[in-house]
């Protein structure tokens, strides 16, 4: 990733508590494991085995500045191998505080850019809403059980995405607007439990799934033309975002719950 997250005036604020990110291994998960070992808590890496090279140097890079980590092999779509990740996680670390649903994916591996709606075919649609959606669900499920089985409070944090809003990503946008509504809906079912479900909608984030969204543009080209859109004029950080999920799950945001932060240099300002 390049970047590292260094404010060694921040507080621990988060001492105690385990994380458990999925997709954790690079890109915005990896960002928010940074954010949060930063601020105390203990990190569960949960991410596909084909990640396993990139978990393990998450988990080093964490370890070498003393926090607590480990890595865990998980297929989000995959229920069973959700509870097992879990169960391994919590023998390991402990019992999840704070989840974090980074694991997603923009296009199937066979396409490299999105591709309209009436283009999309059977097998694309099921993997992206997959991954996003029902990877999402099944990680929150098998967490928040934990959670309410030892009566703990909590504060799940989801990936949605400002093309929630825009509907001009064809079956990602479709993914992504589900996600805050199962966000939405899990706030309220949640709520009683004194376990709180909020989502982050990034904007244009430098990352590796950043490529995909030209829809077959110049990549140069069309990053050229989206930074010009974007009010404070630069791509966004991951680590941008991961201080969004770091304020969702800390007492700062204690009377939050079923909302939406935008951190989008102010792309979509204005928007519902």
């Amino acid at each position: 990733m390049g970047q590292v997250y260094r404010n060694t005036e921040m507080t621990r604020r988060l001492e105690g508590s385990r994380t458990y990110i999925s997709g954790g291994a690079s890109g915005i998960g990896r960002a928010c494991a940074e954010r949060l070992a930063a601020a105390g808590s203990s990190i569960a890496i949960m991410d596909l085995p084909a990640s396993r090279e990139a978990s393990g140097e998450t988990v080093d890079s964490l370890e070498r500045r003393g926090s607590v980590a480990i890595s865990v092999d998980v297929d989000v779509t995959d229920p069973g191998q959700v509870s097992a990740g879990v169960a391994r996680a919590t023998e390991a670390i402990g019992p999840p505080d704070f989840v974090i649903t980074a694991a997603g994916v923009a296009t199937a591996p066979s396409h490299d850019h999105t591709v309209s709606l009436l283009e999309t075919e059977a097998e694309h649609w099921s993997f992206v809403m997959d991954v996003n959606v029902s990877g999402s669900l099944n990680l929150i499920r098998e967490t928040t059980s934990s959670m309410m089985d030892r009566s703990a409070s909590g504060s799940v944090v989801t990936l949605s995405s400002v093309a929630a809003l825009n509907p001009t990503r064809g079956v990602y946008s479709i993914s992504k607007a589900a996600v805050w509504m199962m966000t939405r809906i899990l706030a309220r079912e949640l709520a009683p439990c004194g376990i709180r479900v909020n989502s982050i909608a990034p904007g244009l984030i430098d990352t590796p799934m950043l490529p995909t969204t030209r829809g077959g543009e110049d990549l140069e080209t069309w990053a050229t033309r989206q930074t010009a859109r974007i009010p404070l004029g630069r791509l966004g950080s991951p680590f941008d975002v991961a201080s969004a999920a770091l304020f969702l799950v800390s007492e700062d945001s204690s009377y939050i719950t079923g909302s939406m932060i935008r951190p989008d240099g102010g792309l979509t300002m204005g928007s519902a």
